[in-house]
C-alpha cells in the first residue's frame, strides 16, 4: 500500500449540513435509496425546529440537509421547546 493509500484509508469522515431552503427532502431521500451506496436516514423533525435528512457514505461521510419547520419561531422559543424538563 502506498503512502497516499494509506492516508486516504486513515482520513477522518466529513459531515456537512447545507440549507435545503424549499427542496423537496422525501424526493431526495427515496433518490438517494434508490442508489445501493450509504445509508438515508429520515427525513426526520428534530425538537431544534427542523426537519433534517442524513445522508451517508459508504466510507463514513455525511451529508445532513435542513429546513425550518416554523420560520415564525424565535430562536428563544425554539430552545424553550427543545428544552428537556428535569424529573421531580
Amino acid at each position: 500500500m502506498s503512502g497516499e493509500q494509506a492516508a486516504q484509508q486513515h482520513r477522518p469522515a466529513l459531515t456537512v449540513t447545507f440549507a435545503a431552503a424549499d427542496d423537496d427532502l422525501d424526493a431526495i431521500a427515496a433518490d438517494v435509496r434508490g442508489t445501493s451506496a450509504g445509508s438515508v436516514e429520515g427525513p426526520v423533525t428534530r425538537p431544534w425546529n427542523a426537519v433534517e435528512l442524513v445522508c451517508t457514505d459508504p466510507v463514513g461521510n455525511v451529508v445532513i440537509l435542513s429546513q425550518p419547520v416554523d420560520t415564525g419561531r424565535s430562536f428563544d422559543e425554539v430552545m424553550d421547546a427543545a428544552r428537556i424538563a428535569p424529573d421531580g
